[in-house]
């Protein structure tokens, strides 16, 4: 089976983006039946209550399923073909019916903060890295403020995965607290006398983000 997580990652399910797309109701979720192969095949896509994407694929001409489409490991070029375009059709569905949303969770409510009472818009500057946005103090300014979600190992962090965390500036001494307290991780890709990195998963409660946000903020603008 297709792989389809990676396409969905960092998007959020739009039930209503999906009907609008031509997705109807099922007993489960929502299923779309689109042709493939030059018609000599059909999917019939689905997507759980969840947003859970899954797929079948049949023969038009039998209406009997075509079970090496559901097989990853399934060897050939016309299989191979197949899977590259049903791949396609879930990426359409990705762009148009599951807008971006590389933050969850207490980070999109630090993301909010940022916006409404900060007023710093994120910039995403690394394709590579689309879920990895700056804030400025003002536009065309010094950074204050860097949200991304990184993989827990390159955190030095044990088990796998990703963490959302939030790099913040302090004085020298308020950064050598947090650490000693637990409180922040060395700073993440960036000085690490002057900045910290804190992990957003409700350890920590939004007010005392939101306080280090905005002692970063003033601290960058001077």
């Amino acid at each position: 089976m297709l792989d389809l997580v990676p396409i969905f990652k960092n998007r959020r399910f739009s039930p209503e983006a999906l009907l609008r797309y031509g997705f109807s109701r099922a007993e489960n979720g929502f299923s779309l039946q689109t042709p493939l192969m030059d018609g000599q095949f059909y999917a019939l896509l689905s997507f759980s209550q969840n947003g859970e994407p899954s797929f079948r694929v049949f023969e038009t001409e039998t209406n009997e399923e075509y079970f090496p489409a559901r097989v990853l490991s399934a060897e050939g070029a016309f299989v191979g073909a197949l899977h590259q375009e049903i791949e396609l059709l879930f990426r359409k569905i990705a762009e148009t019916c599951f807008p971006l949303a590389p933050f969850q969770g207490q980070a999109e409510r630090v993301l909010s903060f940022l916006q409404t009472t900060l007023h710093a818009p994120p910039e995403f500057l690394w394709g590579k890295f689309p879920d990895h946005a700056v804030f400025r103090v003002s536009e065309g300014g010094a950074w204050f403020a860097l949200l991304a979600n990184v993989a827990r190992r390159s955190l030095a962090l044990d088990g796998l995965g990703d963490e959302s965390v939030l790099n913040v500036k302090a004085a020298p001494e308020t950064v050598s607290a947090l650490l000693q307290d637990g409180t922040a991780l060395p700073a993440y890709h960036m000085n690490k006398k002057h900045w910290a990195t804190l992990v957003l998963n409700d350890r920590l409660s939004d007010q005392t983000v939101f306080s280090l946000l905005e002692a970063s903020f003033a601290l960058v603008k001077g």
